[in-house]
C-alpha cells in the first residue's frame, strides 16, 4: 500500500495527526484488511477526531 500525506510547514498538531493516521494505517493493514476497508476505517477515525 501507499499512503501519502503532506504536513510540511503545518506545525506540530499536523505532524501529530499524521503520526496517528500512520499508526492506524499500519494497524489496519497488518490485520489483512482490504485497501477499501483500511481507507474507510481511517476516514471514520479522522471524522470522529475532527468533531
Amino acid at each position: 500500500g501507499l499512503l501519502v500525506g503532506d504536513v510540511s510547514g503545518k506545525g506540530v498538531p499536523a505532524a501529530l495527526s499524521m503520526a496517528q493516521v500512520l499508526a492506524e494505517f499500519r494497524m489496519h493493514a497488518v490485520r489483512g484488511k482490504s485497501p477499501l476497508e483500511v481507507v474507510r476505517a481511517l476516514n471514520r477515525s479522522q471524522c470522529r477526531r475532527s468533531q
